[in-house]
């Protein structure tokens, strides 16, 4: 694989991957943590 079709196509992966992931953890961190100990962190709020 020619490095200039890796160097296109790995920024947008991690651009994607940074997205989901920050979706996950602000909704789904905040819903465990709510769902364990019954109230949401203050660092955490939505």
């Amino acid at each position: 694989m020619k490095r200039s079709q890796v160097d296109r196509r790995v920024p947008a992966v991690y651009i994607v991957y940074f997205v989901v992931a920050a979706l996950v953890w602000h909704f789904g961190a905040n819903g465990i943590l709510y769902s364990i100990y019954g109230r949401q962190l203050p660092g955490y709020a939505v």
